[in-house]
């Protein structure tokens, strides 16, 4: 399966738990209407939790009181690529600086929180967002990254991206509930 996540914005270098929170938030909407396309419409078990929370997919983990579920998981033996398209509107392009902090922001951003310290805390958990629904497990599932940097035409607001990242979900083909799922 492949797909496009889209984020426009500020990127700051080491953001902060609010600051990926508010970009999982963003990634969290679209993921949630990827769910309603095949094949995952299939599969929205992997996003539902119980009445009574005792007993849910491996694809769903609580940290604290909060409740997150992601598509690329350890148990279902999913691994994913991440083809980025980051358009900037700083000049000069090759003054994007400090990309590798960038993505780290937007790589913990796609996966859940994996400590309490991770999410902000004044952060309530809404029906439309529980489980917040992210990309990844952990960041370790990403094999390949590729970066692309170039000119944004359509804003002059300094610091503004413009980021289209190319998902390209792979596994092991022995599983049952990846088939139709992973490339």
């Amino acid at each position: 399966m492949e797909f496009k996540l889209v984020y426009q914005g500020k990127l700051k270098s080491n953001g902060d738990a609010r600051e990926k929170h508010r970009i999982r938030m963003i990634f969290h909407q679209q993921l949630k209407n990827l769910w309603n396309y095949p094949p995952l419409a299939e599969e929205k078990e992997w996003i539902t939790l119980p009445a009574n929370h005792a007993h849910h997919a491996p694809s769903i983990k609580k940290v604290n009181d909060h409740y997150f579920a992601n598509l690329i998981c350890k148990s279902k033996g999913m691994f994913c690529e991440l083809d980025f398209l980051i358009l900037k509107s700083d000049k000069p392009i090759s003054a994007f600086g400090d990309i590798d902090n960038k993505l780290k922001t937007i790589l913990d951003a796609l996966r859940y929180p994996n400590v309490p310290q991770e999410i902000p805390t004044d952060w309530l958990q809404t029906s439309s967002d529980n489980p917040l629904i992210c990309l990844l497990e952990d960041d370790e599932m990403v094999t390949k990254i590729n970066v692309n940097v170039d000119k944004l035409l359509h804003t002059d607001q300094p610091g503004d991206v413009l980021m289209i990242i190319t998902v390209k979900v792979k596994g092991n083909l022995s599983r049952m509930e990846n088939l139709g799922i992973i490339l």
